[in-house]
């Protein structure tokens, strides 16, 4: 379920994937002093690229002061299951700090995404709105995600501290953007 260790990738590596799924996108380090990564498959195996209910994803913290921390990370709903959304690689500036379900530190949704909601029995369908996409923590033995974007629990407090001191350096208003790539 979970990777012998967090993801190795540095920081320079990260940003150059950035720019080559989005050529046409130089990142403004002043308007969004902080955001995360996402790498999608980032463990691909020789079964297929990406799992779900598995944290073979990784996920990292960037900023305009140079601070890049990494951890492991699920993209995918635990289970497939008709619905269900698999938010589709991108750039969403639209995430800030909140409560997850009115009850913990969370990386919250607050504009609209794509996703694609998985269909048993044919293409997913593509689906664009506010669904609470958010970034959270993930369970021990499950990943704990409807659609969301989890970190294992062990890991997530790191996480989330990290965010929350590098956001005090930061924007004022919270809004750390999120970035989703697929490694493949």
């Amino acid at each position: 379920m979970l990777p012998r260790e967090k993801p190795k990738i540095d920081r320079d590596d990260l940003l150059e994937r950035f720019s080559l799924k989005f050529p046409e996108y130089e990142w403004d380090w002043d308007k969004y002093p902080v955001f995360c990564m996402g790498t999608r498959g980032f463990y691909p195996t020789t079964e297929q690229w990406n799992k779900v209910n598995v944290y073979d994803d990784a996920v990292a913290i960037l900023s305009k002061s140079g601070h890049f921390e990494t951890f492991n990370f699920n993209t995918d709903p635990q289970a497939l299951e008709a619905g269900r959304p698999f938010l589709k690689e991108g750039i969403w500036l639209e995430y800030k700090l909140g409560l997850h379900k009115q009850s913990y530190a969370a990386l919250r949704q607050i504009g609209p995404v794509d996703v694609l909601r998985y269909n048993p029995s044919g293409a997913p369908r593509p689906d664009r709105g506010r669904f609470g996409i958010n970034i959270h923590s993930g369970g021990e033995s499950r990943t704990n995600s409807l659609g969301c974007q989890t970190v294992p629990p062990w890991q997530y407090p790191f996480f989330m501290v990290s965010l929350i001191q590098l956001d005090k350096q930061g924007r004022k208003d919270g809004q750390i953007p999120y970035v989703l790539i697929n490694n493949k």
